[in-house]
């Protein structure tokens, strides 16, 4: 006796329903007694494999919802599953020339929801409010201030690096 399943919305008659596989992962951790201990479950995608005897219009639909790699809904009498996609597609000649004999792998993927949240915080002025700032809408030159034993400028016919030499031996005590 076949039985109606939804795949796609698409009402289908199922030859046999050839596995349904819903797990779960139990990660465990040692604690310092050196026992394994389990504080929780992880689902794992739900996987089926079904076989199909369909007349070529819904061939086209199956072949479609494999192609376009989309998630579907998967309603059967062991439960409703949700985001399934066509993993395998494997069909051949059925009894006459319109039917055909399909055997899907299904599988279900796991949808990850992404949340917002909103912090507030505080006003940072990290740079000054520049109506404070000096200045206006001219170039203006820089302020010169004396530093107590910079090196004077090169002379005429001196290089800077003479310049320091000198400036380096009157603070060390050795002449050029």
């Amino acid at each position: 006796m076949a039985e109606e399943i939804l795949l796609n919305g698409q009402p289908l008659k199922v030859a046999q329903i050839i596995d349904l596989t819903e797990s779960k992962d139990v990660p465990s951790h040692k604690v310092e007694e050196g026992y394994d201990v389990s504080d929780h479950l992880i689902n794992k995608p739900a996987e089926s494999q079904i076989q199909l005897e369909i007349e070529e219009s819904n061939l086209e639909m199956i072949k479609q919802l494999y192609e376009s790699k989309k998630p579907t809904e998967f309603v059967c009498k062991l439960g409703v599953f949700e985001n399934i996609v066509v993993k395998e597609f494997h069909v051949t000649q059925g009894g006459s020339i319109n039917t055909y004999k399909v055997t899907l792998s299904l599988k279900q993927i796991l949808v990850a929801k992404s949340k917002m949240a909103t912090v507030s915080l505080p006003q940072l002025k990290v740079t000054p409010d520049e109506s404070q700032a000096p200045g206006g809408d001219t170039a203006t030159s820089p302020q010169s201030k004396q530093v107590p034993q910079a090196p004077e400028p090169p002379q005429e016919n001196q290089s800077w690096l003479d310049s320091i030499v000198t400036f380096l031996g009157g603070i060390f005590g050795f002449g050029a």
